[in-house]
């Protein structure tokens, strides 16, 4: 007799906490082609939504504070965006004169705000009583090699009624939020270029407030001193913020609303070559779907293969490596040797240097890491992949999901499937429940059964489902292989 179980390695789908690069006609953003290899991102806040209504999106962040330095709460139906790494609302407004006609001026509303027509930008409209304002976007380029500066612009919305002028300051944070996006009022006060290093960036009076319509456009690496590639596969934080204007605090009247428009660049994008991969997060199956048998009390290799051009950043593999209990089942990588490169002749020997990355506990996860190349380098990658499967003496039989995630950028999935397998003699009871199986003279007999078994061919066509009683006096089968299904397990037997 033959007991198995059933694991499944699908993927992983991790959240990101930025809006992503794609065409989103809710929000305002375009991906065009510029060429065969280069595409443009464009974010203008040009939304099809109509006035009034609230989207859902990551990667927008607004907060009003008080003179005093007390952040103003903002609820949903007036466009609530106060999580960094979460979802917003932002509606979809009109200019601000209909604005405040609508909505009033005392308490604040974010969203985005009309400029001239359909034109839109992403701001808010604080509140008559609240001068300090800050506002923040958020973008992955992950998967994008950088082929010209990040863009954007600072544009005056409306003057305001207050009849002063605010003055702003920049603070820009590449792979970093320098821990901005809870309460930041004393940050963003004390914040000046003394904080910069090399990832964060602090510019005193980048734009003043004007009148309506007054733009000013940024050119993001030429105001940090930085090259474009610089910018590949990172994640790029912008906040803006002001004091507001010297203009006394009055009711019914506000300062000056400013805002984010036209985030745009151009850029290029790793291609996978085997598998061929056409969307992201696509999926394919590990030797077409069929499971490959583990024996119990040995650890399995699968190897997989990967070939890739233009990667400009990190190359990640992940597996969640404990998904089921601790002394059940496990799948790993190797902590050395687990990546090798063609050595050109074909064969897969020479060593990756990657980071590895195991995490403890029921659902952890490992990665490795293989490290970005030199900024403005791009590398191809013909790699061969092992993953362990560990098969302990325990063995949970209900079906389970693993998870392997493989991202150059452009992320997809492969799901690997793994049947664990004890070859046994006589009588075998499962760890689940006691139920022993007999098979003797061409006939099948089971013992313990306290759910009806279904018998299957190994092709996976049922043959008959016996009720306990019946299959404890025995059914007749002929001479091979079948599979068993019943309290909860799947157990393989051979009639001889």
């Amino acid at each position: 007799m033959i007991i198995t179980g059933v694991v499944l390695a699908a993927l992983l789908n991790t959240a990101n906490a930025q809006f992503a690069i794609e065409n989103n006609s809710k929000l305002g953003a375009k991906v065009e082609n510029v060429s065969e290899t280069t595409k443009r991102f464009l974010l203008d806040f040009g939304s099809d939504a109509n006035a009034g209504e609230s989207i859902q999106v990551k990667g927008l962040y607004a907060r009003a504070y008080t003179e005093t330095g007390e952040s103003v709460s903002v609820d949903l139906s007036r466009g609530k965006c106060e999580s960094l790494n979460g979802f917003g609302n932002p509606l979809i407004l009109n200019d601000v004169p209909a604005i405040a006609t609508a909505y009033g001026t005392e308490r604040p509303i974010v969203g985005l705000i009309g400029i001239d027509g359909t034109d839109r930008a992403f701001g808010m409209l604080p509140g008559s009583a609240n001068k300090n304002v800050e506002l923040a976007v958020v973008f992955s380029l992950r998967g994008c090699n950088m082929e010209s500066d990040v863009t954007f612009d600072l544009v005056t919305a409306d003057a305001g009624t207050s009849g002063g002028t605010n003055n702003y300051k920049l603070l820009v944070g590449i792979d970093t939020s320098n821990g901005l996006g809870v309460n930041d009022y004393e940050a963003l006060e004390k914040a000046s270029s003394a904080d910069n290093t090399d990832k964060w960036f602090v510019i005193d009076n980048i734009y003043t407030s004007g009148a309506k319509g007054d733009r000013k456009t940024i050119d993001l690496t030429k105001l940090i001193g930085k090259n474009v590639t610089d910018l590949s596969y990172k994640t790029v934080y912008l906040f803006l913020y002001t004091t507001g204007s010297s203009a006394a605090v009055e009711e019914g009247k506000y300062d000056p609303v400013v805002c984010f428009d036209n985030l745009s660049f151009t850029y290029g994008q790793p291609t996978w070559l085997s598998p061929e991969i056409t969307a992201v997060d696509q999926n394919v199956n590990y030797n077409d779907s069929v499971p490959v048998e583990v024996q119990i009390n040995t650890t399995k290799e699968f190897k997989f293969r990967v070939k890739s051009q233009n990667r400009g950043g990190t190359l990640i593999f992940r597996c969640n490596a404990d998904k089921l209990p601790a002394q059940s089942i496990r799948w790993n990588f190797p902590e050395t040797g687990a990546i090798k490169a063609n050595d050109g002749n074909g064969n897969y020997t020479v060593d990756v240097a990657y980071n590895y990355s195991p995490s403890e506990g029921s659902g952890s996860q490992v990665t490795m890491t293989v490290p970005e190349p030199e900024a403005g380098q791009l590398v191809d990658d013909d790699l061969e992949v092992t993953l362990l499967f560990n098969a302990p003496k325990r063995v949970v039989a209900r079906p389970g999901v693993d998870k392997v995630e493989i991202d150059n950028g452009i992320r997809y999935f492969m799901t690997v499937l793994a049947k664990t397998v004890e070859t046994v003699t006589g009588i075998q009871e499962t760890e689940r429940q006691q139920s022993s199986v007999y098979t003797e003279n061409g006939v099948l007999k089971v013992e313990g059964a306290v759910t009806p078994v279904e018998i299957y061919s190994l092709s996976g066509i049922k043959i008959m489902t016996v009720s306990p009683e019946t299959i404890l006096e025995g059914v007749t089968l002929e001479q091979g292989f079948y599979l068993l299904m019943f309290n909860g397990t799947a157990s393989k037997v051979v009639m001889p």
